[in-house]
């Protein structure tokens, strides 16, 4: 396997970017809320959005990588 080699130059960009990405989704107080809920157990959009008192339609796919059913139950 050949060695790849980044410079300094080529992954600040990229480092930054993924902090920048951090940052926004600790900026809002209902996605915190989202990543506590996902923190203690993997859970559905549905019972994801239900937990954070959210409607199906404004809670992010995104959200719930964990996901296995929409019926997934902590505990």
């Amino acid at each position: 396997m050949e060695e790849v080699v980044v410079s300094q130059e080529q992954l600040r960009p990229a480092l930054f970017e993924q902090l920048a990405r951090v940052g926004k989704a600790f900026g809002n107080g209902k996605r915190l809320e989202l990543i506590e809920l996902l923190a203690q157990c993997p859970r559905g959009v549905v019972e994801l959005a239900e937990a954070a008192g959210l409607q199906v339609t404004t809670t992010p796919t995104a959200a719930a990588p964990t996901a296995r059913s929409p019926t997934t139950r902590c505990g």
